[in-house]
């Protein structure tokens, strides 16, 4: 071989060398634009999958766009020197990329917003007696000093020799804590009967409050806010008549489970098909004939003492063998500061929700119902009553009134409703007539009504501008929840579904898994659903409420409509198609 044949062989490698190189540097920037996409993909994707709140023919459309995408991003990239062609794909690189980082949030915070809401923890009584072991844990409690709002009085020392009212048995040990304490602080001493007044329940305390009977009440703020909202609600009072004069932190030792299970609200379903239940069964809608004549004719006179207890009824209810395909919901709404609270509640609401049929049926109860209460020894009470409780009571009370087993709840503290409805951009609710809130505050006009929070969140409520009464606000709930899932399958939501998240925060709470919730939202996804809604009624009275110790407004329950109520949700569970 010549030295020129040499050459000129090296000449050539190099020049491919230089053509590969030059042929990498034009397609990296490429590359490089298609790993990124890609890389947001993806961990878009991964979301998607670990949320398992879309359905499987979703996740393949998913899939095979993101890899098109993928592809034309690639197609347009590889080539530098085609600058028009190559800007058109970086630019789509870079926005899809971000779309999809963004979208992956969402999805993130979306799952996170779920897992928040979920309550695992024990919750009744029985839950804790099969804990194996129970470890003693330091509890902080708050009582408070409350006087009335124009008392001069700026400590308590200012308010001796008294007498100060307390509860009878609710937080006794606690308030007898914060009375050592302040009777060690002031060189004093507390006798009851003289200093100190016992009282049966926080509505009696407070109204001695107001009479002048004592000079103030010691309990927590949860109990003076429920017994100043039944005063306005009965016209007592206009708005607040109390201040707090101080706190008093006392510590109390309660036994916690250690190995704390989540409750399993199947355990009582058979093996077997659907159980309807035998009609000749024992339950507390089966009234004797006087009250038979109650219920249909509102009594006048209100009884001198509370009513006799009723026996407790079989445990035949209603049951699912597969409580992910047919169950019941029972939703409950209160307007207390915050879930932790045990409070009236005011929204009660049971939702069956058949999977096989694609049905779900919302059943409202009116809060005065007068009904059997399991926690008052099966005596009469209102149902917003049975809420101080706490949700498992209520849900054995919804339990008896319908014969039906409630597998779930889902509370929702009504203070954060009108923050969620403003995030979603209002919602659009057809009213039936004109009205005006009591107040003035806020008035509708029939057909359509473009609502914000505070006017949802007031149609809701209002009561007082229908003859109705009380069973008004159970269709007017319902309207406000149908609005809801309008606005939500809009998909106008997703234009500001960051805030509509972040408001959902603290605002519900549910004892239904993760993985239940998501498949729910799955099936949603996979066709059209019946939602039915019915609303039991009854006549109004005044008769005895063992809770409040005094005579109050109530509805005695038409039992021909609880009775239909069973029967649309006996169908439901049977499979069959329901209408009003």
């Amino acid at each position: 071989m010549t030295t020129s044949d040499g050459n000129r062989k090296k000449s050539a490698s190099r020049s491919r060398e230089a053509a590969i190189k030059r042929r990498l540097t034009m397609s990296l920037p490429g590359v490089l634009a298609t790993a990124v996409y890609m890389l947001a993909a993806v961990w878009f994707y991964i979301s998607l999958l670990r949320s398992k709140l879309v359905a499987t023919k979703y996740l393949v459309l998913i899939a095979a766009a993101l890899l098109l995408l993928g592809a034309l991003t690639a197609f347009l990239c590889h080539n530098l020197r085609k600058k028009i062609r190559f800007a058109a794909g970086a630019l789509i690189a870079v926005l899809a990329a971000a779309g999809l980082l963004y979208g992956g949030s969402v999805v993130n915070k979306t799952k996170k917003t779920i897992e928040d809401m979920i309550v695992t923890e024990t919750t009744t009584a029985e839950e804790t007696e099969t804990s194996s072991e129970e470890t003693p844990v330091p509890v902080q409690v708050q009582i408070g000093v409350f006087v009335l709002k124009d008392d001069p009085a700026q400590a308590i020392d200012e308010l001796l020799p008294g007498p100060f009212a307390v509860l009878k048995e609710k937080d006794r040990a606690e308030t007898n804590l914060a009375l050592e304490r302040i009777a060690g602080e002031l060189g004093v001493s507390f006798a009851v009967g003289e200093q100190i007044l016992e009282y049966e329940t926080h509505f009696e305390a407070v109204r001695a409050l107001l009479l002048g009977d004592v000079k103030a009440v010691l309990m927590s703020e949860e109990d003076l806010l429920d017994a100043e909202a039944f005063l306005i609600e009965l016209e007592v009072i206009q708005d607040s008549e109390f201040r707090q004069l101080t706190t008093l932190h006392v510590e109390k030792v309660v036994q916690v489970p250690t190995t704390a299970s989540e409750p399993d609200p199947t355990e009582t379903v058979s093996s077997d098909t659907t159980a309807v239940p035998d009609e000749t069964t024992e339950d507390l809608s089966a009234e004797s004939p006087a009250e038979t004549e109650k219920a249909t004719a509102a009594p006048t006179a209100a009884p001198t003492a509370a009513p006799t207890a009723a026996p407790r009824p079989a445990e035949n209810v209603l049951t699912s063998p597969n409580a992910n395909r047919i169950f019941t919901v029972y939703i409950q709404g209160i307007d207390k500061k915050g879930l932790s609270y045990k409070s009236r509640c005011d929204v009660n609401i049971l939702a069956v929700v058949n999977v096989n049929s694609r049905q779900c049926l919302l059943i409202s109860t009116p809060r005065d119902y007068y009904i059997h209460i399991r926690d008052l020894g099966y005596r009469r009470d209102k149902l917003t009553h049975n809420g101080w409780f706490g949700v498992w009571s209520v849900m054995d009370t919804m339990k008896d009134l319908y014969n039906v087993q409630n597998n779930y709840y889902f509370r929702c503290d009504f203070n954060g409703f009108p923050r969620i409805i403003d995030a979603m951009g209002g919602i659009t609710v057809w009213c039936d007539k004109d009205f005006t809130t009591r107040g003035g505050q806020y008035s509708f006009t029939k057909g359509e009504n473009t609502m914000n929070g505070s006017q949802a969140l007031a149609y809701a409520r209002e009561r007082y501008a229908f003859g109705g009464g009380d069973a008004i606000r159970g269709y007017h709930q319902m309207d406000i929840i149908k609005a809801v899932l309008n606005k939500v399958k809009s998909g106008e939501v997703l234009s500001n579904l960051g805030g509509v998240l972040s408001s959902l925060s603290g605002a519900f709470e549910t004892n239904m898994s993760y993985d239940l919730i998501a498949s729910l939202v799955r099936e949603l996804q996979s066709g059209s659903w019946n939602i039915t809604s019915y609303t039991v009624g009854g006549s109004g009275s005044t008769e005895y409420s063992p809770m409040i110790g005094a005579n109050a407004y109530v509805m005695w329950p038409n039992y021909d409509q609880v009775g239909y109520a069973k029967s649309m949700i006996r169908r439901i569970y049977n499979g069959e198609w329901v209408t009003p």
